[in-house]
């Protein structure tokens, strides 16, 4: 598997060798700016848009079909809305990805943090293995 990280490194490599077709000039430029994104929890897990933690509905809880297929809707959004692979929820405003034997936790004032560091942005993170979902 390759990090996000070693993918930037490896591109890095070509462009310096000037082996790099425009197409991954472009894919180089984007995830520069996405290491310089705010990370948020709806990054990691499926998150309604106030960044509340979202788990998938049980049908057996909803009397109404149409309340859970609404419900549903909105968690496939939040799904898709994912970046990161392997994250899941630990507890209230913690989640973990136990592969990488990282756990994240929301701050008081809403940021993100790891267990010894504040995640301002992204490249927080790139020493850490994360996967990019594709």
């Amino acid at each position: 598997m390759k990090t996000l990280k070693n993918e930037i490194e490896t591109w890095g490599e070509l462009l310096l060798n000037m082996q790099s077709p425009m197409g991954l000039i472009n894919r180089y430029s984007e995830y520069i700016d996405l290491l310089k994104q705010v990370p948020k929890m709806g990054d990691f897990v499926e998150c309604d848009m106030f960044g509340q933690q979202m788990t998938e509905p049980d049908i057996e809880d909803i009397s109404e079909e149409e309340a859970y297929e609404g419900l549903m809707l909105y968690f496939k959004e939040a799904k898709s809305r994912v970046k990161w692979q392997g994250w899941e929820h630990a507890e209230s405003g913690t989640i973990v990805n136990r592969e990488l034997s990282i756990s994240i936790y929301t701050t008081a004032d809403g940021g993100l943090c790891t267990h010894d560091k504040q995640l301002l942005t992204y490249s927080d993170l790139t020493d850490m293995g994360l996967i990019f979902k594709r």
